[in-house]
């Protein structure tokens, strides 16, 4: 193997790393060499100028490198729980073709709740039966987004942020929760890891089902970089 001097480097080829504490541990480590005049393989040098280039990409946008975390990770499967009465055909139309779109990056699964499911005439009971058959549907180890109107105004690169974020805390999956005609119970309040809103205004649950799943999409092109979202 030949070994090479780096102060024999044209001034050309001298790596320019960017205004950042990895950057100057890196530019710090190529002056110490050249002040000792050290004699190194080809190889040693390979991992640090890696290093410098994939940080020149993520240093363009912070998404690019939440995006290559993503992908040394498995991808987190999501659930959508929503509470209702049986769907119109347009709309399961749009449901299934958004989980064809999701599909390609990650396991999504549909979760339905019947809404008052045991017919009851009062509005508190209805709540608390459906209450009852949502918590029975969301499991233990999972990370919950109750969609509130009242939740966290939150925008689409603020949603791809969450689903880093529900990467980080070792959750099997994610689990959005929709509610019925009066809203969440108070279990799945208790529940939720995380309330949002999908707008200002409010949404009837099949609306903000499809609204929710073109966001779900959009914030996985988002990850991955693709051009979708301007």
């Amino acid at each position: 193997m030949v070994p090479f001097q780096l102060t024999n480097f044209p001034a050309k080829c001298s790596p320019t790393p960017p205004p950042s504490g990895s950057s100057l541990l890196l530019k710090t480590s190529f002056n110490l060499m050249k002040s000792f005049q050290v004699i190194v393989p080809a190889f040693l040098l390979l991992p640090p100028l890696i290093m410098f280039m994939f940080y020149q990409v993520c240093n363009v946008d912070t998404r690019v490198n939440r995006c290559f975390l993503l992908g040394l990770q498995r991808a987190l499967p999501i659930r959508i729980l929503t509470v209702g009465k049986k769907r119109s055909r347009g709309v399961q139309l749009l449901v299934d073709e958004y989980i064809e779109k999701i599909g390609l990056y990650c396991p999504v699964d549909d979760v339905r709740v019947k809404s008052n499911p045991k017919n009851a005439r009062d509005v508190m009971a209805q709540i608390e039966h459906e209450d009852m058959a949502s918590m029975a549907r969301i499991r233990s180890d999972e990370w919950v987004i109750m969609l509130d109107e009242h939740g966290l105004d939150v925008n689409s690169e603020k949603m791809a942020s969450l689903f880093g974020d529900a990467m980080n805390t070792g959750a099997s999956s994610l689990l959005f929760c929709i509610g019925g005609p009066y809203g969440h119970g108070r279990q799945v309040r208790e529940r939720a890891n995380l309330s949002i809103k999908l707008s200002s205004l409010v949404l009837n649950h099949e609306i903000a089902l499809i609204v929710l799943m073109e966001q779900i999409y959009r914030t996985w092109t988002i990850l991955k970089g693709q051009k979708y979202h301007h």
